[in-house]
């Protein structure tokens, strides 16, 4: 199956659905059909690209991500989101080593677009329609065929290509492919992430996974796909609030700042929202328990990583409901359970699974797995050793084989021969109510090694003496003496 299947299946059931709606275009899913098959006969007749060239899409959020998603796999292309807030000289490297053949460009970066080719840059751009019309991207449409594509293609091929670095070194082009996208977009629809009926709202940059994923989806599930340029709070309560949409994906700071903003204007979304999806950094206790109390509705927490295309486990609702004397459970420390389709083990040094408990590298394996890391064979094979993928994550499994994060296997930090997790000690400082951010690190000792340092953004109006005084105490009765930060800044 590749994953214009999935889009025509769409067309035929549901032809005069909304399937997309951002600030300028409202599309059908017949409609939606039409111009992927368009865009896809425009790269390869109109541009003259060949199987397996890349193309690049350098825009903020808009309905065109999810046009030249489908147009990859419908033409046997490659697409590269490139993410608009890296630096020009950043861009251009991405560039140079996918081997763009074409950038589509949305206006308003044509400034960016110039210093990368003061950086090196060699390929035509496309522009996309800005406000008052302009741009070779609907001229390029209008020209093309909106016949589809009869090429035989194997579900292996690379769809996308998304740049990651991880925590650190270069970065490295992860190529997901038609089988991942539809193995993870099955494995959520199990998990109840989505429905026909969604109306689901995307506010997070769509060149990344974490959001690009929900692009297939929604088309799986034929629900509606509402699109924002870019996160803003006051319009996402709003669009909640009068139903635009229904469910939408934060990451925690989004979520503070949505709370924040709910509080502001006094809305209630109580019986507005489905489903509001949460991942991508460690969730605060306190704003999680907040925000099931405030927006009263269901709650789904995902983990993953891009080159996991890039789900790994699940959350349910079920599990963030209190008990019978409203507490919550410990499991909302959690990131959840292995999701439908992918297996999750705990492993030590030497690949075995460690005891319920301890700690190990968190590794995985199933369809949705990437197909490795573009012209990277030696990183590919590490990354893919035995089949399976190594997450660089650190955590532990609980008896009920719900899973929790520790840290980043390389952040870890060695303090006197003991391992410690900066993690660990964040989440213990996160409970002080005068700690707004909090990041653990280690520093060179000449004694024991490394000793961790904890770096504080507090509330106004906190004293630095009385809050590190606090911060102490609370460490002092939570944490071992050698996992304590020595110092705050």
């Amino acid at each position: 199956m590749l994953i214009s299947d999935s889009l025509v299946h769409a067309a035929r059931v549901r032809p005069s659905h909304l399937a997309v709606v951002d600030d300028r275009i409202s599309l059908t899913y017949s409609h939606l059909l039409e111009r992927v098959n368009r865009l896809a006969n425009a790269l390869r007749e109109g541009l003259g690209l060949d199987v397996g060239d890349r193309f690049g899409l350098l825009s903020a959020n808009r309905a065109e991500f999810v046009e030249a998603y489908y147009a990859a796999g419908s033409s046997r292309l490659v697409c590269v989101p490139l993410n608009y807030r890296l630096a020009a000289p950043e861009l251009s490297g991405i560039a140079r080593d996918a081997d763009l053949r074409v950038i589509i460009v949305e206006p308003g970066f044509e400034d960016v677009v110039d210093r990368m080719r003061e950086s090196g840059l060699d390929c035509p751009t496309v522009r996309l329609s800005g406000p008052m019309g302009e741009g070779e991207y609907e001229a390029l449409l209008s020209r093309s065929s909106a016949a589809v594509r009869e090429e035989p293609a194997a579900d292996s091929e690379p769809v996308l290509q998304i740049y990651t670095s991880g925590t650190t070194g270069t970065p490295k082009g992860v190529m997901i492919s038609h089988r991942n996208t539809i193995a993870n977009g099955w494995h959520m629809l199990a998990e109840g992430a989505t429905t026909r009926e969604d109306r689901h709202l995307t506010t997070m940059p769509l060149c990344h996974l974490g959001a690009g994923s929900r692009v297939f989806l929604n088309v799986h599930a034929t629900a509606t796909h509402v699109i924002h340029p870019r996160f803003d709070p006051e319009r996402m309560i709003i669009a909640l609030a009068d139903g635009t949409a229904d469910t939408a994906v934060t990451v925690p700071a989004m979520l503070s700042d949505l709370l924040a903003e709910a509080r502001r204007q006094r809305a209630s979304l109580h019986g507005k929202v489905r489903r509001l999806l949460y991942g991508a950094a460690p969730m605060p206790q306190d704003l999680l328990t907040e925000a099931l109390s405030t927006l009263g509705c269901d709650f789904q927490q995902t983990y993953g990583l891009t080159e996991a295309g890039p789900n790994l486990t699940v959350l349910p609702p079920e599990d963030h409901l209190p008990d019978s004397h409203g507490n919550h459970p410990s499991r909302l420390s959690s990131v959840g359970r292995q999701t439908s389709g992918v297996e999750v083990r705990v492993v030590d040094r030497d690949d075995a699974e460690v005891a319920v408990g301890e700690v190990g590298e968190i590794i995985a394996r199933g369809p949705n797995i990437m197909e490795g890391y573009w012209r990277r064979p030696e990183a590919t094979a590490e990354t893919l050793r035995g089949g399976w993928l190594r997450t660089g994550d650190l955590g532990r499994l609980g008896e009920d084989s719900y899973l929790y994060l520790v840290d980043r296997k390389k952040d870890m930090l060695i303090s006197g021969g003991f391992n410690v997790y900066p993690r660990e000690i964040e989440c213990v400082l996160e409970i002080h109510p005068d700690v707004i951010e909090v990041a653990v690190t280690g520093k060179p000792h000449e004694r024991w090694g490394e000793v961790p340092v904890a770096f504080v953004v507090a509330e106004p109006g906190a004293g630095r003496e009385a809050l590190e005084s606090a911060l102490r105490e609370v460490c002092g009765s939570r944490l071992a003496a050698f996992k304590s930060p020595k110092s705050y800044r």
